[in-house]
């Protein structure tokens, strides 16, 4: 289905976007100034998503380890 995709914060283009209604991993990090999605796929396939806080992505990148998305 088609949805807004913002490119800037001005700037919106519809996409064509994929679309899941299920449960997922989710972990608002207290640790880390992020939120992090764990995505299933066919053939035990596994997604992480990260999204920073705005700013933040040198401290994310810097702080992301094996421990950090075991949690």
């Amino acid at each position: 289905r088609e949805e807004n995709f913002y490119v800037n914060e001005t700037a919106t283009v519809k996409v064509p976007m994929m679309f899941q209604s299920r449960a997922m991993k989710y972990l608002n990090d207290s640790l880390l100034p992020c939120q992090l999605v764990q995505l299933e796929y066919m053939g035990n396939e596994t997604a992480f998503f990260v999204l920073p806080v705005k700013g933040e992505m040198d401290t994310v990148i810097a702080g992301l380890s094996r421990d950090t998305i075991q949690r």
